[in-house]
């Protein structure tokens, strides 16, 4: 005799050993089963799952289709049947060769047909299943024997003794054990249906069943079941599960309803809805799932099995080496038992797709390893789990940055990683992205790093199942072998490489619905449907564009901070505020969802919900969150969401902040944030399943949830810390970076401002107006005490945080509707970026070095914000300015311009790169520049037309020729911008490209459809106004405008070619344009003038003086006229603009000459140096420094006590230093002219004159007014320490008679205001070469 398990004895015999193995297996889990009245039904489907799952590993167990079964295959069933009945202990586990050698009757060591037929129908009638011989109750089964005539299946545990026996069992207790789940008494583990919504997941095979007789008999008491029943002689793990169910029925029967009326809800696959609707479940899923299928619902269909010939097995198939390309492998190693192949291949949260075209590769066994060779790596394996001694790989392409990696290296304990991305912003500062330091949720390494290798380790990860789901029918996540789950990025410098290929595994970076890339609004406040109409009209009425509209928590009824319901007190109506908002006005519309507390009593769909779920809710104040249960997220998505997107939402803003373990979640990798987008992401599709029909593209604003979460755009950074400097210089590094994070994309931020900070406001939005996503948000800072007292109207102090663009006075807000008009106009442009980044991988914001990787200068981004510089899409590079101006209200920026010649889009001005470029940028001002001869579409905006215009369908595109390059193109992508129809074909691109000769006196432009479902003109003409049909010259942006007539499809189809010529002076003018850069020689002249005229003293305002700066604002208009009226004049004009520029600069120095004896302030911005000057000929050699100040007046020539003010000059630090050392520093050279006197002592009338130094500018200062003073200590200067105290000398703080010295030069109407020529000055020089 044998033992089974838990004290069953059966014959040793071939069929009693099979028994044995059976019964074990099969009888561990079913028999334990509760069986009152609901009870017994919810056990028999335990059964008949289980059983049909075991029968499948029957079917598949000839696995490599030779038509024989060998011990290793024999081996794999069993453990594959004993993971079907839960944990085992390693002894009850059956022997695969005592298992082969009673069934190989003809000794060849593999079972026939034949003899697996006899296995299969031992095993069958031990089972039970109604198609095959019905187990032997009596144990005389022997192998191949038939079952009597007419004898029934039998249940396990359907005996009146508590206990059925399967074929051959000797009375006694089966073993037992639970499927896979928590630990066993775990009253908070998920799947446990404490406070659940209802059932589990469907499960496979529901059949209507009679109830079987007495099943397993339990009574209540004190130990949970009757002495001598039997319960009491199974093992602990059995009776675990006996517990467990018996507090899940209880739990079942005194709250909500009986478990098996659950099971036939799902079965029936339907339930009533409110007004008719029908939610549809699937009845095929089962309780542990099916893995390696394609996934159904992702935006495209991802198979995550790889082709058998891409996979390489090594150490008795204990290694695995997935090929997915050239330089991306995956290594699994199993350091448990032998896992299904399925689970090896099913997808996880971060990689969902391994079918992949077969790379040429060779794979040479070696020992218990194996050499593979692809065309750029060589794998060396030598057995054994992976360590540095057992695998490595090494670069077979001498030119790749990747050399050589091994099995000890990691991403996190790599330098050269190019980091990644985290969770949210949430009270965060500029913290560092390494994610060994930051200790931050969900960060994850970069795929890139300068090291050549970066590795991702995804044994931690959730599988998903056929329903794309990470959790069995329990809520639990579906177990994974104990394994080693590896993903090496071996591919150097090339990033781009690196990215496309982590797109093909983990999924593409899908693309938002265009509207996403206008400009967005959300403000936490009491907004109602007056309110929300009218802030529409205010954006309207002043020009700011808008296409977005998103309601804070406002938006649903009070009771709690999680809502589902709108609150008719401020919408009395919802589906009209929807039709206002999304159909009238065009506009994409969110709201806010906090889904954390469930859904309440009080929220409208609360009991169509609870219908929903076969739930008895009375009493129920609420049915708590649960994202683990399939059924209960679906019905919460379909019948508590859905109306409301029916009502107003497009989409929702899953604003989840109540941590890792939130809805049942059990954290980690498997974290709420990742599920909530994953899945309203893939609603769409899935509520759409089968219909083949186009559908709504997914979206959510969402904070990141880890790898994989690219699929789900868009990002929500979260509440940033403080609205600072600080950390709007730290957004630009940090979206750029996240890129890396395997092509995280979509970051969006909140911005908004500090009430007193106009200038940070402003530049916050132009930064936002150049991201990814702009999105306007305030948390609750704009309303509150600050607006007390009474009455604060929006001009006053501004005390509350800034979220209206045109809160702001009007310098501000001109920069603010300049920045969002920017930004919709560029919406073509960055929707076919966008298109480019779904194909790519490589997404719409990045950094340099993907471009540039072997240079230093693409490296120099940091989270204090040193360098700023990104690109934009395929041609636009962006350095946003992220400190605030100086005195002079302008900037000093610098930007790493890379190797190449590009324009700067601001002046037209070419630079050829690499370069350090700087020059300082007034408040509407942002550093941009384009590539040489790219082409740009762009939005073509109409005053009083500014709402909703993303959205739409492009009725009029327009298309900038960038200068520089003598050749070019760019293509405008568009597509519906909402379905995604787009993947079936449904698109068209144009492409325009420009050939202009060497001598530059043609220009052939030609429009091309090249994917899509001839007109000739004769010569256009010249419309000083512009208009379809003509060309016209726009002034202020020295830029040709043709305009053509309305084209049809079949007219762009036939390809359309625009011939512009130019007169040998034109060509030579249109030259100058990109040196001089005229076009910010234009508009910084009129800033200037602008500035100047505010106080009446403009140069040649009020004097017959020829007034240059007047001329060169006027040139705009000029030049637009005589483009088509007088082209030698247009000519002659613009190659004269440098000379009228200088002339401008000239006379507005000269309107203030500084009185006999002044010290003089000067600052040179594009240096950042400072100089002080005392005398005529310091201020003639250094005329291009702007004057800020006078700092005091010297004593006269013949006063006594008196010591020499020198200058010194250092080239390499571009530093003007003014010190009364009679001998320069080390590296300094003196001036060639004497700069003036000061004391050496302090006289009656005189202060000290302090000397500074800032390291960081490489600049001393030499100040004594408090503003002086003021401005370098808040700029962190230090005193010199060569000075006693910093003093060196002292001067007077008025004029004094002995140098004869008169009033200052004044216009009709007063003194010349010092900062504000400084500007003027500032603007005219930083934009002369």
């Amino acid at each position: 005799m044998t033992t089974v398990g838990f004290g069953d004895e059966v014959p040793v015999t071939a069929g009693g050993e099979v028994v044995a193995v059976v019964t074990m297996i099969s009888g561990i889990i079913i028999s334990p089963c509760p069986s009152p009245s609901s009870g017994t039904n919810f056990s028999r489907v335990l059964r008949e799952i289980q059983q049909e799952r075991m029968l499948n590993e029957l079917n598949r167990i000839d696995r490599d289709g030779d038509g024989l079964v060998d011990e290793e295959e024999l081996a794999l069933m069993i453990q594959h049947m004993a993971a079907v009945a839960g944990d085992l202990p390693k002894e009850l586990i059956p022997d695969a060769k005592t298992l082969l050698r009673k069934y190989d009757v003809d000794g060849t060591g593999a079972l026939t047909k034949d003899e697996v037929n006899r296995l299969r129908a031992d095993m069958h009638g031990i089972l039970g299943s109604p198609d095959t011989p019905a187990g032997d109750p009596d144990g005389s089964h022997e192998p191949g024997a038939e079952a009597s005539e007419g004898q029934q299946p039998r249940w396990i545990g359907d005996e009146d003794d508590g206990v059925e026996r399967g074929g051959g069992a000797s009375p006694g207790e089966p073993a037992a054990s639970s499927p896979p789940q928590s630990a066993a008494g775990d009253q908070d583990a998920p799947g446990a249906f404490e406070g659940g919504w209802g059932p589990p997941a469907a499960a496979g095979s529901l059949k209507e069943a009679v109830p079987p007789q007495d099943g397993l008999r339990r009574r209540q008491g004190a130990g949970g079941a009757e002495a001598g029943s039997a319960l009491t002689s199974m093992g602990p793990a059995a009776l675990a599960v006996v517990a467990r169910l018996e507090e899940i029925e209880d739990r079942v029967d005194d709250k909500l309803v009986s478990i098996i009326d659950l099971l036939r809800k799902i079965e029936r696959g339907r339930s009533p809805l409110e007004q008719g609707a029908t939610l549809s479940f699937d009845p095929a899923a089962t309780f542990w799932g099916r893995f390696g299928n394609k996934l159904q619902f992702e935006l495209l269909p991802y198979d995550p099995t790889a082709p058998n010939a891409s996979i390489v097995t090594a150490d008795g198939g204990k290694a695995r080496f997935t090929i997915l390309t050239d330089r991306l492998v995956r290594m699994q190693y199993i350091n448990g038992s032998m896992p299904d192949p399925s689970v090896l291949d099913a997808a996880t949260l971060a990689f969902v797709n391994r079918n992949l075209p077969q790379v040429d590769f060779t794979a040479t066994p070696k020992g218990n390893g194996v050499v593979i060779s692809t065309p750029s790596v060589l794998i060396t394996y030598t057995g054994g789990p992976f360590t540095a001694a057992s695998l490595s790989v090494t670069s077979r392409d001498p030119s790749s940055a990747f050399t050589s990696w091994d099995g000890g290296m990691r991403s996190a304990d790599d330098p050269g990683n190019l980091l990644g991305t985290f969770r949210t912003l949430d009270g965060t500062g500029n913290v560092t992205l390494n994610c060994t330091q930051n200790g931050k949720e969900h960060c994850v390494w970069g795929v890139l790093s300068r090291s050549g290798w970066a590795l991702v380790e995804d044994q931690d990860n959730a599988v998903l199942d056929e329903h794309d789901w990470p959790f069995d029918t329990f809520g639990q996540l579906y177990p994974r072998p104990e394994i080693s789950d590896w993903y090496l990025f071996a591919y150097g410098h090339d990033y781009r490489g690196a990215l496309a290929a982590f797109g093909k595994v983990s999924g593409a970076m899908a693309m938002p619905p265009r509207a996403a890339l206008g400009t967005w609004f959300t403000r936490w406040f009491d907004y109602s449907n007056i309110d929300v109409r009218d802030l529409i009209d205010a954006y309207r009425s002043r020009d700011v564009p808008l296409d977005i509209l998103v309601l804070d928590m406002n938006w649903h009824k009070k009771n709690d901070w999680t809502g589902y319901s709108f609150d008719t007190n401020l919408y009395p109506v919802p589906a009209d505020l929807g039709d206002l908002v999304r159909n009238a006005e065009g506009l994409m519309t969110l709201v806010n969802l906090h889904d954390a507390d469930g859904v309440g009593s009080w929220e409208n769909e609360f009991q169509a919900l609870c219908n929903t779920l076969g739930v008895d809710c009375s009493g129920l104040q609420s049915l708590p969150a649960d994202f683990v249960n399939r059924t209960a997220m679906n019905a919460l998505e379909d019948v508590v969401w859905q109306p409301v997107q029916q009502q107003y939402a497009d989409y929702a803003w899953i604003d989840w902040q109540q941590g890792e373990h939130g809805g049942k979640m059990p954290g980690g990798k498997a974290n709420p944030t990742i599920q909530l987008n994953k899945v309203r992401n893939t609603d769409p599709k899935r509520r759409a399943a089968g219909s083949g029909a186009s559908i709504k593209r997914g979206m959510q604003l969402g904070r990141f949830g880890g790898y994989g979460n690219q699929r789900y755009p868009v990002g929500f950074s979260g509440d940033v810390a403080g609205v600072v400097w600080p950390n709007l210089a730290y957004q630009p590094y940090f979206t750029m970076t996240s890129s890396n994070a395997g092509g995280f994309g979509y970051w969006s931020h909140d911005i908004m401002g500090p009430g007193l900070d106009h200038e940070l406001f402003t530049r916050w939005l132009a930064w936002g107006s150049l991201s990814p996503v702009m999105r306007s948000h305030e948390r609750g800072q704009s309303a509150g005490g600050c607006k007390d007292p009474f009455p604060d109207f929006d001009n006053g102090d501004f005390k509350c945080s800034l979220v209206m663009p045109w809160h702001a006075p009007n310098y501000f807000f001109e920069a603010n509707r300049k920045a969002l008009q920017r930004r919709a106009e560029m919406v073509p442009y960055l929707y076919t970026a966008a298109r480019e980044a779904f194909d790519s991988q490589v997404p719409l914001m990045r950094p340099l070095y993907y471009d540039w990787p072997e240079s230093q200068e693409a490296y120099a981004v940091d989270s204090a914000g040193t360098m700023t510089n990104y690109m934009l899409g395929p041609i636009l590079l962006v350095s946003p300015i992220t400190e605030p101006t100086g005195d002079d209200k302008l900037v000093s920026k610098s930007t790493w311009v890379p190797p190449g010649t590009w324009v700067e889009t601001e002046t037209g001005q070419t630079i050829q790169g690499p370069k350090l470029f700087s020059r300082a940028y007034s408040m509407s001002q942002t550093p941009i520049f384009a590539v040489a001869g790219s082409i740009m579409p762009f939005r073509p905006l109409r005053s009083g037309d500014m709402i909703g215009t993303a959205k739409r369908v492009y009725t009029a595109l327009g298309f900038v020729l960038h200068s520089g390059a003598l050749s070019g193109s760019g293509t405008a992508y568009e597509d519906d911008g909402e379905t995604t129809a787009y993947l079936k074909g449904d698109y068209n691109t144009l492409l325009v490209t420009q050939n202009t000769t060497a001598d530059r006196l043609n220009t052939q432009i030609e429009l091309e459809l090249v994917h899509q479902v001839g007109g000739d003109w004769d010569a256009t003409p010249f419309s000083r106004w512009g208009g379809f049909g003509s060309w016209s010259w726009i002034g202020s942006d020295a830029a040709l405008l043709v305009e053509l007539p309305p084209l049809s499809a079949a007219d762009v189809a036939s390809g359309v070619t625009i011939d512009i010529t130019y007169t040998a002076q034109g060509a030579a003018a249109s030259q100058e344009l990109e040196t001089v850069g005229l076009r910010g020689v234009m508009a910084n002249a009129q800033l200037a003038k602008a500035a100047l005229d505010l106080t009446r003293q403009t140069p040649g305002a009020h004097t017959p003086d020829p007034a240059y700066l007047s001329q060169l604002t006027a040139l705009a208009d000029g030049l637009s006229y005589w483009a088509g009226n007088d082209p030698a004049r247009w000519a002659a004009e613009i190659s004269n603009a440098s000379t009228l520029l200088k002339a401008a600069i000239a006379e507005t120095k000269a309107m203030t000459p500084p009185p006999p004896g002044s010290l003089v302030q000067m600052h040179d911005t594009s240096r950042k140096d400072s100089l002080l000057c005392g005398t005529e000929a310091c201020l003639m050699s250094n005329e291009q420094y702007a004057q800020v100040r006078i700092e005091g007046y010297q004593p006269s020539a013949s006063a006594s006590g008196t010591i020499k003010l020198n200058d010194y000059w250092d080239a390499d630090a571009n530093d003007n230093f003014a010190s009364t050392a009679s001998s320069p520093p080390a590296g300094y050279s003196p001036a060639t002219f004497a700069n003036g006197l000061v004391y050496q002592s302090q006289e009656e009338g005189s202060v000290p004159l302090f000397c500074y130094y800032s390291s960081a500018d490489q600049d001393h200062a030499a100040v004594a007014t408090p503003e002086g003073i003021a401005r370098v200590q808040k700029a962190d200067y230090k005193l010199c320490d060569q000075f006693p105290g910093g003093v060196m000398g002292y001067v007077l703080t008025k004029p004094s008679a002995g140098w004869g010295h008169g009033a200052p030069r004044e216009t009709a109407l007063g003194a010349v205001d010092v900062n504000r020529l400084a500007y003027a000055l500032g603007l005219l020089t930083s934009i002369s070469s």
